[in-house]
């Protein structure tokens, strides 16, 4: 008689055929839950052509903006010594804040890991580029992070606490609060308050020296050929360069799917950890925020179209693709990366997309189908409001809002697409669909009852901002005039449950 394939088996097979089929020199999987490892395997090799065959415990991968996740579980720790408080206003740690629009609440420690600081993405000089350069020359000419942050580039557009906006800069700027607060540079620090703690023994903020020869390297597929990437130099280190091992980020998912500890040591007490999983942060009380550094989504997955609750984060490096989720009601984390990415050259890399899945089937096997999203029921009678004050032009949140055009000209973010609100006679409009109005005050639910819409009040009253239930990610409205006034409506909301750009 056959074995019964494994969740092992099933993951191995999957991965094994997506490298082969969509050009991925190497990758990792780890799967752990409750605190016991269901899965940890290296694929493939460290570099294209080579016998390195990667190793979950010695090979390094470049973290890239789930750096932003590992910099706000360091700084959890330190609040939760009294070191610093999620309430402290971060103008005490850093100077040149600017406010033009005069926003009178301040920004706070815990708006830096949960994205609502309100500062504007501007997107320039984050990176030493000139790889001609020998690598320790590179880093040399990189700024501190103070000179970094205090050279113009904490520009405050947006109410703290009001909305979710993907930032680099304030995750840049908890980098400098925990330097501030433990007396370490950034990398000492984060070895003092995450690493060590969980016995991380091959984590780095930028891989040292005496383990480079284990670094794998970052590729692109270009013409039929693998193309090597050079080593990226960041100067937004906070949010953009952990490199460490899977087994690595498989002892700190034991840490996050447990009580805060492992075999290592503990990292933080269990009331602390499960204030990760209660969130720190939601527009609304039904819509989804961030937590800890963590995007709160619900991800719609596997042969049951289930909806599961996930704190995940993703990040890439040239050349580098990598995810990590908590799935709290199943108590498993997981993490996956590969040596290519689609910037560098070739497709997208998917192994989330497939991993995921394969996870929560197996996990909920025995339950079969019975967990997909019902509907939400759609007025059949909605009350029309005034849906004109809804109407108008947004645009995706993550780009340079004050850049002058010689900014924009040197690489600062630029603004995507529009996606246009219209008025409709039983509603609004959103890329083609029909919305009418909920019970909820600035709720609108798709015509099918397969999506809800929120949206969010500016200065003075208007409507600023919308996001979909399923997401934080927020379109921010364009408008010709604000009123210097905070945000009204909505402001930060503790629940109680729960663009991945590149570096």
């Amino acid at each position: 008689m056959a074995r019964e394939p494994t969740l092992s088996d099933r993951i191995d097979e999957a991965i094994r055929t997506e490298m082969r089929d969509n050009h991925i020199p190497g990758a990792a999987v780890v799967v752990v839950q409750s605190g016991r490892v269901l899965h940890s395997r290296g694929y493939g090799v460290e570099v294209a052509g080579t016998e390195r065959t990667v190793s979950v415990d010695e090979t390094v991968f470049r973290l890239g903006s789930i750096s932003k996740a590992l910099t706000s579980l360091a700084l959890t720790r330190v609040v939760e010594r009294g070191a610093v408080s999620w309430d402290d206003p971060v103008g005490t740690f850093v100077n040149g804040i600017q406010n033009p629009r005069g926003f009178k609440e301040p920004v706070r420690v815990r708006n830096l890991v949960t994205h609502t600081g309100g500062f504007d993405q501007i997107g320039l000089d984050r990176q030493i580029g000139a790889f001609d350069k020998p690598l320790a020359e590179r880093t040399a000419m990189r700024p501190s992070l103070r000179a970094f942050l205090e050279a113009g580039n904490l520009r405050r557009t947006a109410p703290a606490g009001t909305r979710f906006r993907y930032d680099t800069y304030g995750i840049v700027l908890a980098g400098l609060v925990l330097e501030e607060t433990t007396g370490l540079p950034f990398p000492e620090a984060m070895r003092r308050e995450l690493f060590a703690p969980l016995g991380m023994t091959r984590s780095f903020v930028e891989v040292d020296d005496a383990h480079r020869d284990r670094l794998a390297i970052g590729h692109g597929y270009i013409n039929g050929e693998y193309r090597r990437m050079p080593y990226e130099v960041y100067v937004t280190t906070p949010a953009s360069s952990i490199d460490t091992t899977a087994a690595d980020m498989g002892r700190l998912l034991v840490a996050l799917t447990t009580d805060g500890s492992n075999a290592s040591g503990r990292w933080v007490a269990a009331a602390t950890l499960q204030s990760i999983w209660d969130g720190q942060f939601r527009p609304h009380p039904e819509f989804h925020g961030g937590s800890h550094g963590f995007w709160e989504q619900i991800s719609v997955t596997g042969s049951a179209r289930r909806a599961e609750l996930t704190f995940e984060h993703g990040g890439s490096m040239l050349g580098f693709s990598n995810w990590l989720a908590i799935v709290p009601e199943l108590n498993v984390g997981i993490f996956v990366t590969a040596n290519r990415n689609r910037e560098a050259g070739g497709p997208r890399v998917r192994l989330d997309q497939i991993v995921n899945p394969l996870v929560v089937d197996w996990l909920r096997r025995s339950e079969g189908p019975t967990r997909a999203p019902a509907p939400y029921p759609v007025p059949k009678n909605p009350i029309v409001r005034d849906a004109s004050r809804y109407a108008g032009t947004y645009y995706y949140g993550i780009y340079c809002k004050t850049c002058s055009a010689e900014e924009l000209e040197r690489g600062a973010w630029p603004r995507g697409r529009p996606t246009e609100v219209t008025a409709h006679e039983r509603g609004l409009s959103i890329r083609g669909d029909l919305y009418v109005a909920d019970d909820e005050p600035d709720v609108f639910v798709r015509a099918d009852g397969e999506r809800r819409v929120f949206f969010g009040n500016g200065p003075g009253g208007h409507v600023a901002f919308f996001l979909w239930e399923n997401t934080p990610e927020t379109f921010e409205r364009e408008l010709t005039s604000v009123p210097a006034r905070e945000d009204r409506g909505h402001a930060r909301v503790q629940a109680s449950s729960s663009l991945r750009l590149r570096g």
